[in-house]
């Protein structure tokens, strides 16, 4: 009976040893920290795919249907992502361009423009040398916004595009 439970014993060692050795339980140091360096390195891709993905989002938000005034150009932009309520953009996108033509000229093509594209002319305000306005599609879940002025011959111009 010794003997029986010595083998049993034995027999349960050997196969608890093959067992961790063929899962890797029997690596050397220097095989670990391999592993855990391309484990690093692999999660470091990971981390820096999510960035790239997350600033594709930031462009994600579909701008083919906001006219661009011939002859601007784009000097800044910037856009956020936030965990919106309920009835509020998440996304939203501001461009700012220049141009050499007149505030009046710009806001003409705006509002000219917009509504062809599909946009409601929520309101529209306008003043020498300065006009701003808003517009909604897709049952307002789609906002967009212009602003332009004029100021020492000079003529800057923002545009918005925001989506829940």
């Amino acid at each position: 009976m010794k003997r029986r439970i010595l083998w049993l014993s034995l027999c349960c060692i050997i196969a608890v040893t093959l067992v961790a050795w063929s899962c890797g339980g029997t690596q050397t140091g220097e095989e670990e920290e391999e592993e855990e360096e391309e484990e690093e390195e692999e999660e470091e891709e990971e981390e820096e795919e999510e960035e790239e993905e997350e600033e594709e989002e930031e462009e994600d938000l579909t701008w083919g249907d906001i006219p661009i005034y011939s002859g601007a150009s784009r000097v800044a932009k910037g856009a956020w992502s936030i965990p919106a309520e309920q009835g509020e953009w998440s996304n939203v996108e501001w461009r700012y361009y220049e141009s050499d033509d007149s505030a009046g000229d710009v806001a003409s093509f705006y509002r000219a423009e917009m509504p062809d594209e599909g946009w409601d002319e929520i309101m529209w305000m306008e003043a020498e040398g300065v006009a701003w306005a808003y517009y909604a599609k897709n049952n307002e879940e789609d906002g967009a916004m212009f602003w332009v002025s004029s100021e020492e011959g000079e003529t800057f111009f923002a545009l918005m595009r925001a989506s829940n």
